[in-house]
């Protein structure tokens, strides 16, 4: 939890430290000057600093819950929590793809909010809220269709995106992180799936009195279980910032040896639990 909370702290910093904006001779900056709507790009970029801020506090969250008493399955969620904000931001602020793909992801990643808007509207009974949110997803076509992109429908004339239609967090975590597997796991615990919380959170334990047939539970914390969530938070937050780092034109090799030092740390810890646990020692 020091290591990670440590690389946390100095990733923070380090963005902070490189400034507000891209440096002049960066890909970020070169987008920019070529593309015809400056506004739309900065929203890109917006949207890909805020999820990194927002990954940022759910890793905050997820050192706290490690704080005795641990909480064994929150821990998991907050991770989940995570890799979906990292996940996005690294599709958002990806280096290797151009300004118009860029934006193509910002609209469409809008337009999921949007859409998610007007269904709590629903469910809220406002129908001003409706009609509002309503009218701010056509705002946002039309000013995907003036820069060329196509209109996305279906079959039946139904509106199924704007700029590109967005991928599931699953894909996103899959081809950003590649960690779908780990992905899929946090989501299950996430979910309450008792075929994933007895592996990861719970325990048989022996019981006198259980009923004949009954296994009784109790919850556990496993060292190797905080060690996999913490080696998970910290790749999915190193990537984001990488990708930022890249995109900007920030001293890409003063980040990358950071978390190289801090991942040979990591490791080390990781073999010591491991070590522990076979000989039996761990507590």
């Amino acid at each position: 939890m020091e290591a990670l909370e440590e690389v946390q702290l100095e990733i923070g910093q380090f963005l902070a430290s490189s400034g507000s904006g891209p440096e002049n001779d960066s890909i970020a900056a070169r987008e920019l000057t070529a593309f015809s709507d400056r506004e739309l790009v900065l929203t890109a970029y917006s949207q890909g600093e805020i999820l990194i801020g927002v990954a940022s506090e759910q890793i905050t969250c997820f050192i706290r819950a490690c704080a005795e008493p641990t909480l064994t399955i929150a821990t998991w969620s907050t991770v989940r929590a995570v890799i979906e904000s990292c996940a996005l931001a690294s599709w958002l602020l990806d280096p290797s793809i151009d300004v118009r793909a860029r934006v193509k992801r910002s609209f469409a990643f809008r337009f999921e909010g949007l859409e998610q808007q007007v269904r709590m509207a629903r469910t809220t009974s406002f129908p001003g809220s409706i009609e509002t949110s309503s009218r701010r997803i056509d705002d946002v076509e039309e000013r995907a269709l003036a820069l060329g992109f196509e209109k996305l429908v279906n079959g039946k004339g139904k509106r199924t995106g704007i700029g590109q239609v967005m991928p599931s967090i699953t894909t996103l975590v899959r081809e950003t992180l590649n960690e779908e597997g780990a992905y899929r796991l946090l989501s299950a615990v996430t979910h309450g799936h008792h075929w994933a919380l007895q592996q990861v959170s719970y325990q048989v334990v022996h019981a006198s009195d259980a009923p004949t047939g009954l296994k009784v539970l109790q919850k556990v914390a496993r060292p190797i279980c905080f060690q996999y969530l913490a080696q998970q938070a910290m790749k999915a937050f190193t990537s984001a910032a990488q990708n930022k780092t890249r995109l900007y034109g920030w001293n890409q090799e003063l980040l990358e040896e950071r978390i190289r030092i801090h991942n040979q740390r990591v490791n080390k810890l990781a073999k010591a639990i491991e070590f522990k646990a076979e000989g039996g020692e761990a507590g």
